[in-house]
């Protein structure tokens, strides 16, 4: 993906250090949507894009970025049907939470321990419905409020309150049951 230059973002779009912040979360959202890195890094730059064309209202960019993106993915979904919106997919690919073992601790021996906890988790979120899987990861890995989740999801604050207290309730059942 090129970055886009402060000359061709215009007036009123976020700086670069903003963009630097948010690229890594929304890139990892993208590619848990559509499952394949390119096409991940195209929604993105798309989002961007769109975003500097049109800025939304101030205090609302990373929600509509994360909306945009989630519509983009939905769009490309409908029109190819060659990839799916849930981790269910067949080829086995790896999403944010399976890379994200990789990363989990400096010492060998944590490192084990951490993986197989994170593994635990990360199977029990995959396990959750669709939309409270969805929700879970737009809190914890882009770290979007109710607010932002329920304006790039089109749910009320009070819905996504109800869905991720479900899912993490859910998610706290399972691992006590099996450790």
């Amino acid at each position: 993906m090129s970055p886009i230059s402060e000359a061709e973002a215009g007036s009123g779009a976020p700086d670069a250090t903003f963009i630097r912040e948010v690229q890594p979360a929304l890139l990892a959202y993208a590619r848990s949507l559509v499952r394949d890195e390119q096409t991940a890094r195209d929604i993105v730059q798309e989002t961007f894009l769109r975003l500097f064309r049109k800025p939304p209202a101030a205090g609302f960019t990373k929600a509509w970025l994360f909306s945009v993106c989630r519509t983009r993915a939905i769009d490309l979904w409908r029109s190819r049907h060659e990839f799916t919106l849930t981790s269910d997919s067949e080829d086995g690919g790896t999403d944010f939470f399976d890379r994200l073992l990789d990363e989990t601790a400096v010492q060998p021996g944590e490192a084990m321990q951490n993986a197989e906890t994170a593994a635990e988790v990360f199977h029990h979120i995959e396990a959750l419905p669709a939309r409270q899987r969805e929700l879970v990861r737009l809190k914890f890995q882009a770290g979007l409020s109710y607010k932002e989740i329920a304006k790039a999801t089109g749910l009320t604050v009070t819905n996504v309150g109800f869905l991720l207290h479900t899912a993490l309730q859910t998610l706290r059942t399972k691992i006590k049951i099996a450790a």
